[in-house]
């Protein structure tokens, strides 16, 4: 027990003296995620923390994960100018719709719509060098890369790996014994799922009935399974890791075959190489790239690069 609460004293210690001096803890290029976790943190701290986090947001094993390019924003060394005015220090957001995404997608369609822009569904885009108007693709990295197939020398950006996604939502008579809006399973632990969110604790007036959502990633689309197969997994995983088994009053089954980008070694290299001169030919015809595969994964950092691009469209 003593040597426990050192090890725990240890890694608090590690923390702290990291968050104080951040470059301490700033990933080198060539580092997994695993690699990086397991010298700044320990693997105790990596496997049960780290992962299990990490895997909720980016669906992939940290061994796979480019340590850099996840890391590198939180513990970047601040570089100092002589004379240069101090910068106010910039928030790092973590945000969520009130009512879900699905209600966040409906309500910016509806901003939109009454703000006279049209949608079009079931079209497919092709880029055509004749097009003088202004192209923003927000579309996911493979549809990107079918879009931008006369750009096929900047070969760096076809050879990026999307992330096959499932998510399984059910319904129950009674909720899991836990009041808490989700669950993350360490890898170490070989559990079937990356995770469970607990829909009805994140949104009790939404629900008149227990809901759960089941989250799982596979490296390819297809290694997607049956939905028979996909819920007994579900039943199987419940009865060991909560102690329960009973049927589902009701199931909705999603998937994407092309769910995430992989955050990998080779994107990274992409965004640091290729990306700045391909981003610049683009441009030139006048087509810019918007996406969870240019580095920022999440709604805050989406909303942020949405900023961004919005405004350098203004300039341009």
């Amino acid at each position: 027990m003593a040597l426990e609460s050192i090890r725990k004293y240890f890694f608090v210690f590690k923390i702290i003296t990291g968050v104080l001096n951040k470059g301490s803890l700033y990933p080198d290029q060539d580092l997994s995620l695993e690699q990086w976790g397991e010298r700044r943190l320990g693997k105790k701290a990596s496997r049960y923390l780290l992962a299990p986090a990490i895997g909720g947001i980016y669906a992939a094993p940290i061994s796979q994960l480019n340590a850099q390019l996840i890391m590198g924003r939180f513990f970047a060394p601040k570089k100092k100018e002589l004379g240069a005015k101090k910068k106010p220090k910039k928030k790092i957001l973590s945000v969520a719709p009130r009512e879900g995404m699905n209600a966040f997608v409906e309500g910016l369609r509806a901003y939109l719509q009454e703000s006279g822009v049209q949608f079009v569904f079931s079209q497919e885009e092709t880029y055509s060098s004749q097009t003088k108007d202004i192209t923003v693709f927000c579309g996911s990295l493979s549809e990107a890369q079918k879009y931008l197939e006369p750009f096929s020398r900047f070969f760096e950006f076809f050879r990026l790996k999307m992330l096959a996604v499932t998510s399984t939502t059910l319904f129950y008579e009674k909720p899991l014994p836990y009041n808490a809006f989700g669950v993350l399973y360490p890898s170490v632990e070989k559990r079937k799922f990356l995770g469970t969110l607990l829909n009805s604790r994140v949104f009790p007036s939404r629900y008149t009935k227990s809901s759960e959502t089941w989250i799982k990633s596979y490296s390819s689309p297809r290694d997607l399974p049956e939905e028979r197969i996909l819920m007994n997994d579900i039943t199987q995983e419940r009865k060991d890791l909560f102690g329960v088994q009973e049927a589902a009053l009701k199931s909705i089954k999603t998937q994407w075959p092309q769910g995430l980008p992989l955050y990998s070694h080779e994107l990274e290299i992409f965004l640091r190489e290729t990306w700045p001169s391909m981003k610049e030919e683009l441009k030139a015809s006048r087509v810019y790239l918007h996406g969870n595969y240019l580095g920022k994964l999440g709604l805050s950092q989406l909303l942020l690069s949405s900023k961004e691009l919005a405004n350098e469209l203004v300039k341009a």
